[in-house]
């Protein structure tokens, strides 16, 4: 069985073929660089999570695996990153890799959720980080700060439930099926879906 999870971050299971790219990623190849920006105060001591085995591949090139020979795709909090366009072609891809049948586990964010809770507590910082990718507020203008953006991967877009699937549906997929967290076909779900998304995000699965 092949599963494949796109923009795993750390929290890439050892059983999946993990893909990643970016600062973050490349050292997480090399632990001792990230102890020394942490200990410079330019990562927060978070990012010394350890990483599963990653391949360090762009997402936005075509995937290097051949048509049809794959079982699972998970990608959770990537498309946000990326324009409209690139990530539909994020999805054309995966639906040229995944075997007839094969399933697709989309987790993104809700703007429906992350506007309801900000109508609840007024938390404006929260609403920044849900919608920006980061909270503003801790960014100063100096040197230090500059030098942290980069390792930022702000927001391009957010998602309702009709948007994913249109999105799913335009790109060849069927059997669209909105779920809940840990809730669905895709293995593994009980590491994969990570607390910290459950409420502000949205969870899909769509088959070939």
């Amino acid at each position: 069985m092949v599963k494949i999870n796109l923009a795993s971050g750390p929290s890439g299971l050892d059983n999946w073929i993990n893909y990643d790219w970016g600062l973050l990623a490349f050292l997480s190849k090399f632990p001792f660089l990230t102890k020394i920006i942490v200990k410079l105060k330019l990562l927060d001591s978070g990012y010394l999570q350890k990483w599963p085995p990653i391949k360090l591949w762009n997402l936005k090139w075509p995937l290097p695996l051949k048509n049809r020979t794959v079982d699972f795709i998970y990608c959770s909090h990537f498309l946000e990153h990326l324009d409209y366009w690139q990530s539909i072609r994020i999805l054309q891809q995966s639906h040229r890799l995944l075997k007839k049948g094969g399933i697709i586990r989309l987790v993104l964010p809700d703007i429906d959720k992350i506007i309801k809770n900000y109508q609840l507590t007024r938390n404006i910082h929260l609403l920044d980080r849900r919608i920006f990718g980061f909270d503003q507020k801790k960014l100063k203008i100096n040197f230090v700060d500059q030098i942290k953006k980069k390792f930022i991967r702000p927001h391009q877009q957010l998602f309702n439930p009709t948007k994913i699937k249109k999105m799913l549906k335009i790109t060849g997929f069927s059997n669209i099926r909105q779920l809940d967290y840990r809730q669905g076909q895709c293995p593994d779900l009980n590491k994969l879906d990570i607390a910290v998304h459950r409420h502000h995000s949205l969870y899909f699965e769509a088959s070939t």
